[in-house]
């Protein structure tokens, strides 16, 4: 049995029986979701809020650890950048189990650094955009690797470049909404979604190339992480599309309303 097989099994039977024992707590003592879950609105792609606050129950032990001592959120959200790299070389040399574990720990302190921040009462406005400047690296690098990867594939190539397009629509549009004070409807294939569909996804494809490891095709070994890429791209570009239409519409509806009670006001 080989290390990464060992690893591989020993992450999913933790997981496995941690979300069990999750999910017993929750029916026995009643649904207590994370109050960050219940700000966000949870996932419609990951169960609601039910997978999202098990996820935020697992991190919360290492915040209240991590908060005793001195590291800070900013120095996590450089680990967290690290190990973005780290993932995408993983990738390039086409160490996908191993890519995997790498893109779950970042993924993990990605949100760990918000967790510890507000537990010291470190929020700060550079600590914000410290953060959202790692989570767009940290995509651009596994979607870039993915990319270079299959450069002599055109069609993959399309797909890869599909996958960073929608991460970085996604984002972008969702930031100029909150520029402009709105709240934006949350959407699908967010931030944490595609991380763990592309983890996911990057899991199960060394299991599925040994299946098929006498096809000489790559695109039919590698067929679950190039399908990620093609999910996460068009259902980014899609809710890209969506939510700036949106927007679109709210803001042509405010101006209306501003017009119409300043005329209101000029009137009387």
């Amino acid at each position: 049995m080989s290390i990464e097989l060992i690893l591989f099994v020993a992450l999913f039977s933790t997981a496995l029986i941690s979300f069990a024992y999750f999910s017993f707590q929750q029916i026995t003592s009643g649904r207590d979701y994370h109050s960050r879950v219940v700000k966000d609105g949870g996932s419609p792609l990951l169960g609601g809020r039910f997978v999202m606050s098990y996820a935020y129950w697992l991190l919360t032990p290492i915040e209240k650890l991590i908060s005793k001592t001195p590291i800070t959120p900013n120095f996590i959200s450089l680990c967290c950048l690290l190990l973005s790299f780290g993932a995408g070389f993983l990738v390039i040399q086409k160490q996908f189990l191993l890519a995997a574990v790498v893109w779950f720990f970042g993924s993990a302190m990605d949100a760990l650094d918000g967790l510890v921040a507000r537990a010291k009462g470190l929020v700060s406005e550079f600590g914000s955009v410290l953060d959202s400047t790692v989570d767009r690296i940290s995509e651009l690098s596994i979607y870039s690797a993915f990319c270079f990867l299959y450069r002599e594939n055109v069609i993959v190539l399309g797909l890869g470049l599909l996958a960073l397009w929608g991460s970085v629509l996604t984002s972008y549009v969702s930031a100029k909404g909150e520029i402009l004070q709105v709240k934006m409807p949350r959407g699908w294939m967010r931030r944490a979604e595609r991380a763990i569909y592309m983890g996911l996804l990057l899991v199960l494809t060394p299991f599925w190339s040994e299946s098929f490891a006498t096809h000489q095709n790559e695109w039919v070994q590698h067929l679950p992480v190039i399908s990620v890429l093609g999910l996460i791209g068009l259902i980014s570009l899609g809710s890209s599309f969506y939510r700036l239409v949106w927007l679109y519409h709210f803001l042509k509806a405010s101006k209306q309303v501003s017009n119409s009670t300043s005329q209101k006001v000029q009137s009387s």
